[in-house]
């Protein structure tokens, strides 16, 4: 009897304890639900609309995406017309605006059209060269465009092409009321040049450059170094002579180095004082005998079938437009032809 009585008294003792931990356990798993529960309502994260940007003086300046300049699209935003009766010589078109960024040279810029940044070539135009093979006046010419369109807006103008075959975009520009390419052949840093199939404004270029060599500016005043032995300057002339139209060029072969020109008149030329001009290089070539009415003559810079000049090198630019141009014995102009 007594020791069934000490197992009894062990085995009440025994759950007592067992008792005791679980509920223990249950509170200890309370806790930590709790605890948990708590910890990740307080730190949940904040939906979109709770979070407030902060605005720098940085965050509010646009800062243009700028792009390779080879991923250029074939057309561009829309976003002004014509300027019209101010430059008719322009074609009739909707514009591009954009700012520029950088003046690369006398007649090349980058502009940020739409935040993407596109190299800009002037159509018509030709400045003295800056970087490899420095020229007299390259620097005068930077440094006029750079005042006229440097970190200005400005409206862009397209003729037949789009780009050249550089990617450049071609166009004319006005900035300011300003047509930036001829205002570089008015101030005689820049040549007028006919880029084929470009030749909107050629006519407008040239008579401004008349009027510069007549005003003898920039490169016409006579105070710089010509680039060859046999250059002279192009001849200051009015528009129209006497022999307007009875001589004429009818085809150029720069490789071949001849020129082929017409009698379109009723009676014979003696080409004595006549003179053959190459515009890009500025040489010449002096002309003699007589051309038949009707009648074509070659002209060939060393010796050919016709008439030699008689040069000791040819004279035709072959890798840019080079004009030809026909002066009279009184320096007219009577015929010119672009190649």
């Amino acid at each position: 009897m007594i020791l069934k009585s000490n197992r009894k008294v062990q085995s009440k003792k025994i759950k007592f304890p067992n008792a005791l931990l679980r509920f223990f356990g249950i509170l200890v798993w309370l806790f930590v639900v709790l605890n948990i529960f708590g910890c990740s309502q307080s730190n949940l994260i904040p939906t979109i609309p709770q979070v407030q940007a902060i605005q720098t003086s940085e965050s509010n300046t646009l800062v243009p995406t700028l792009i390779a300049s080879t991923q250029i699209p074939t057309a561009l935003p829309s976003q002004t017309i014509s300027p019209g009766a101010a430059f008719p010589c322009i074609p009739a078109q909707i514009g591009e605006n954009g700012t520029v960024i950088e003046v690369t040279d006398g007649d090349t810029i980058k502009v940020n059209i739409n935040n993407v940044l596109y190299p800009v070539r002037y159509i018509g135009v030709d400045t003295p060269e800056t970087y490899f093979s420095p020229e007299p006046l390259g620097k005068e010419a930077k440094r006029l465009n750079s005042s006229m369109v440097a970190g200005k807006t400005i409206w862009l103008y397209k003729d037949v092409n789009n780009v050249d075959k550089f990617d450049r975009l071609l166009r004319y520009v006005i900035v300011d009321g300003k047509f930036i390419n001829d205002e570089l052949v008015r101030s005689g840093v820049a040549e007028s040049k006919d880029y084929p199939p470009d030749t909107a404004c050629s006519g407008f270029f040239h008579q401004t450059q008349k009027n510069a060599q007549v005003a003898r500016v920039g490169m016409w005043s006579g105070l710089y170094p010509t680039q060859t032995p046999n250059a002279v300057p192009m001849a200051l002339i009015p528009e129209t002579s006497s022999n307007q139209g009875a001589l004429s060029i009818i085809a150029v072969n720069k490789k071949a180095e001849v020129v082929t020109i017409q009698n379109n008149g009723g009676t014979s030329i003696n080409l004595a004082g006549w003179v053959l001009l190459s515009v890009k290089g500025a040489q010449r070539c002096n002309l003699s005998g007589t051309i038949a009415s009707g009648a074509t003559l070659q002209i060939w810079t060393e010796s050919g079938v016709g008439f030699s000049c008689g040069l000791p090198s040819s004279i035709w630019n072959n890798s840019e437009v080079d004009p030809a141009v026909l002066l009279d014995p009184a320096s007219n102009e009577v015929a010119r032809f672009s190649s």
